[in-house]
């Protein structure tokens, strides 16, 4: 569910700043994205079926702008009051929009080797830990030690062996 609120946000954040600068594709786009992982969610319970319906209409309220006739059409279907054209554009939550997870690129000697999910902010022993058990970069560094480990936090890992 958080996931879902998280993508709805985060289409809500880069659909109004591509609107705002005329990237009409990017911001169709983002809302193929919105729309893929609404399609992908699956409700289990009132709390999912609540996101689901959030996400919905800020997809429909996204949409309108580009495609008016096919906005008021969805707006109506999903028992909206008044027409789409009128409502309120959905405003982004800022603390969904940072994502508790990042997912940071492992090079050894400069080459990519693997991509690793830390904590934002993890620790430098965390993020040693989770680089040095990944097959490829063991791999790489196969019959080599480790002469440093360089690590950005939230950006890159690098190995110099």
């Amino acid at each position: 569910m958080l996931a879902l609120r998280r993508a709805t946000h985060l289409a809500i954040h880069d659909v109004t700043q591509n609107l705002d600068r005329f990237k009409f594709n990017s911001a169709v786009a983002r809302i193929r994205e919105l729309s893929n992982a609404i399609e992908a969610f699956n409700a289990t319970d009132d709390a999912g079926k609540g996101a689901r319906a959030d996400a919905v209409r800020a997809l429909i309220l996204l949409l309108s702008p580009m495609v008016p006739h096919l906005g008021e059409e969805l707006w109506a279907q999903i028992g909206g009051k008044g027409l789409v054209c009128e409502q309120a554009w959905p405003m982004a939550d800022e603390k969904l929009l940072v994502a508790d997870t990042i997912e940071i690129a492992v090079q050894v000697n400069g080459k990519l080797r693997a991509t690793v999910t830390l904590r934002r902010d993890a620790a430098e022993a965390e993020a040693q830990s989770a680089a040095l058990s990944q097959p490829a970069v063991q791999k790489a560094m196969e019959g080599k030690a480790m002469r440093k480990f360089i690590y950005r936090p939230n950006q890159v890992i690098n190995v110099v062996a």
